[in-house]
């Protein structure tokens, strides 16, 4: 049977994700390459997603006739098929196989024959393969437990060897200064903060090996040392693969971006390769993964040869980038473009919401990381409060709603005059439920409302803006600071205006939105979760709760009256009609009670 219709084939890696499509006769129609997933981490629904937006634009609405997806973490049987089950409906695929990447590139290069597969890049993973299919797998665990030899790994070594040699651990050499340059490491016991507050860290890490590479090239002996460490480390992985096959000879095929042919990381692999006399042929040449997947895609669709030419082609084919230099470069990290929900909207409702829920799983890590720098706010603004001052709020859009939902908050919880902690929001009460055209950008009128509040030096002001750049807030926060009051700073984006302008930057970082620019998610939500912290704590320290009682709630309704009858008999140890009867008497003044 020959094929009739298009074959495609994609190779997922966690980091970048590449798609070929031939048509029957073998012609390469396109080559593409985006964002990468991988499956095991972020779902099927999303990696289908994720690959269906990579070839959508590619297919110009024709059905493949055949579709093979190697994609990392896909070991499951059951979530390869719910992968391929996606991929079958947003695509209209006849035949669709989805496996494991690295088991792809054996499956397509060595059908038949003993093979081990040497993978490095942001991970690592070593993959043996048996003439009769058995599986070997060795390390691949992830970078807290396992992945010697990968980018993560290189780049966490990096940054170890750096520190040392600026503790005096270690020797510094011209690559551990410039790891800590890299890292924003200037003045490490002031700025290792900024190491953990990132919200991709593995990320950032990785992003060092080719700076321990290229060093490494040059000479310098401890960027060397580090890249010998992770050759013998892949090397070892390597000879364990093969001892657990059990097999006399093999075929070993080193692939991605670290164990390119002239790349050092590589160097102990090849020797131990021609040291091995026959027993270990090293491939010659580049391995392409989405090459292999596509000559799977002929295999499925009855083509078993036919798909040589293509392959031979995109050897010699650079894919075109989609979204290789996105338009969001230099903005904000709240505003850029989340490329793990790139095919949001072609989620079932199921699907949309765990990938919701996994963006939201990364914003209490975020403020966790914060609470030393949490803890300082709080004393400034528990200062204020003890010297007769205010708390005072100033925002726009979602971050201005949320600090007056806050103040709004104080009186009926603590007790305090309506005029102790203040919301100020960018374009006034109307702005609290629509938008309000350019409010945030007038940053005369920020310092128009700090000087109506008469801010002064026993004032505590909190600027909110989630990219810290709103014309109002900075206004707001510097006429604040010329009046001698504290300041604090809560926004998303390292390095803004408004993390520098304040005496106390809090800064979750919380990566970009799962939809693009909508800081009413995870932002709101870190930002609400410090607001929380900040009022709570300082009230607390300023004896308006007890234990964890709301010795001061005013009770103005039925809920509260309840809670108010509980508080008291508990703290009186009286039953609770007792309690309600007391507190009828003095016009439910808890204050009074508790003191009588």
């Amino acid at each position: 049977m020959i094929a009739t219709g298009l074959l495609v084939g994609v190779d997922a890696g966690g980091t970048k994700m590449r798609a070929a499509i031939a048509d029957p006769h073998g012609r390469l129609i396109a080559h593409r390459e985006s964002f990468g997933v991988n499956a095991a981490v972020e779902g099927a629904d999303e990696a289908a997603a994720r690959i269906a937006a990579l070839l959508t634009p590619a297919l110009h609405g024709r059905q493949p006739a055949a579709l093979v997806a190697g994609i990392a973490g896909a070991w499951s049987p059951r979530l390869a098929g719910a992968v391929a089950a996606g991929l079958r409906r947003a695509t209209g695929a006849r035949r669709v196989r989805v496996l494991n990447d690295g088991v792809a590139m054996l499956e397509a290069w060595a059908p038949g024959e003993a093979a081990v597969l040497v993978a490095a890049g942001t991970g690592s993973l070593v993959l043996g393969r048996a003439a009769g299919g058995r599986l070997v797998r060795v390390d691949g665990w992830g970078p807290l437990a396992g992945d010697a030899g990968s980018g993560y790994w290189l780049g966490r070594a990096a940054a170890e060897a750096a520190l040392r040699a600026h503790d005096g651990r270690g020797r510094p050499t011209a690559f551990t200064r410039a790891v800590l340059r890299a890292l924003r490491l200037a003045h490490p016991g002031d700025d290792i903060h900024r190491l953990y507050a990132d919200a991709a860290p593995q990320r950032r890490l990785s992003a060092l090996a080719p700076l321990v590479l290229a060093h490494a090239r040059r000479g310098d002996a401890v960027a060397r040392a580090l890249v010998h460490r992770g050759g013998q480390a892949l090397v070892e992985s390597a000879r364990t693969a093969v001892r657990r096959l059990g097999v006399p000879r093999v075929r070993l095929f080193p692939v991605g971006g670290l164990l390119a042919p002239t790349s050092p990381l590589g160097a102990p692999l090849r020797r131990w390769a021609r040291a091995a006399r026959g027993r270990v042929l090293l491939q010659q040449g580049p391995v392409i993964p989405e090459a292999a997947a596509l000559a799977l895609a002929g295999r499925l669709a009855g083509s078993p040869g036919g798909m040589e030419a293509a392959v031979a082609r995109l050897a010699r084919s650079q894919p075109r980038r989609i979204g290789a230099r996105p338009p969001d470069v230099g903005l904000p990290e709240t505003e850029r473009a989340n490329p793990a929900t790139a095919g949001f909207s072609r989620l079932s409702a199921r699907g949309m919401v765990r990938a919701m829920s996994r963006e939201d799983a990364r914003v209490a890590p975020a403020v966790a990381r914060l609470l030393p720098v949490i803890a300082r706010a709080v004393t400034l603004a528990e200062r204020a409060l003890r010297r007769g001052g205010r708390l005072i709020y100033v925002g726009a859009g979602t971050s201005g709603r949320l600090g007056v939902l806050d103040a709004s908050e104080a009186r009926p919880t603590f007790g305090v005059p309506r005029t102790t902690v203040v919301g100020v929001l960018a374009g006034g009460r109307r702005a609290l439920d629509r938008g309000v055209e350019r409010a945030e950008d007038r940053g005369a009128a920020g310092a128009g409302a700090v000087r109506r509040l008469r801010v002064g030096a026993r004032d505590c002001v909190v600027g909110l803006s989630v990219s810290g750049g709103a014309p109002f807030v900075l206004a707001a926060i510097a006429a604040a600071r010329r009046r001698g009051a504290a300041t604090i700073g809560i926004t998303c984006n390292p390095g803004s205006r408004l993390a520098r302008a304040v005496r106390v930057a809090l800064v979750p970082r919380v990566g970009p939105e799962a939809v693009t620019g909508s800081s009413r998610l995870k932002a709101g939500t870190a930002q609400k979760m410090i607001l929380n912290m900040l009022s709570t704590c300082a009230f607390a320290r300023t004896g308006r709760i007890e234990g964890n009682l709301m010795v001061h709630v005013m009770p103005v309704n039925v809920k509260l009256r309840d809670r108010a009858a509980r508080i008291v008999a508990a703290r009186l140890g009286l039953a609770v009609p007792e309690a309600r009867r007391r507190l009828v008497r003095t016009g439910w003044r808890m204050d009074r009670v508790l003191a009588s």
